[in-house]
């Protein structure tokens, strides 16, 4: 068993005792499916809890989506490039206007990401 000392403890204009230094900043991340509600519901429960700023981030894997032809090309259809960007616009103005009458301070972003990072760019232990 790990033991630690305890910070000192603040208590907040909610009456919620939290240690100083605490939450200061969540981060949610923003997927369309059956469980986008609950996240949202907990990340704001702590934040209200905390003071905490809640940071939204929504990944769209564009790479996810491409496919390899019989001589070796990735291709990616622009239907299909657009379906995404469409869906990730709708989930966004969804979210946003769902959190546009809560008391928490949040950011929305949305990003186009590869699935993994360039060797160069990762960690030495996950490349060995």
């Amino acid at each position: 068993m790990l033991v630690t000392e305890a910070a000192p403890a603040l208590k907040s204009e909610t009456g919620c005792v939290r240690a100083q230094g605490g939450i200061k900043s969540i981060l949610l991340h923003v997927h369309d499916d059956s469980h986008l509600e609950h996240r949202l519901q907990a990340a704001l429960s702590i934040a209200r809890a905390c003071t905490a700023h809640l940071q939204l981030l929504h990944v769209v894997p564009i790479e996810a989506y491409t496919f390899v032809d019989a001589y070796g090309g990735m291709n990616l259809s622009a239907q299909l490039v657009e379906a995404l960007e469409d869906q990730a616009r709708a989930v966004q103005a969804s979210v946003q206007e769902r959190l546009r009458n809560e008391d928490v301070s949040w950011d929305y972003q949305s990003v186009t990401s590869p699935l993994r990072l360039p060797s160069s760019d990762m960690p030495p232990w996950l490349t060995s």
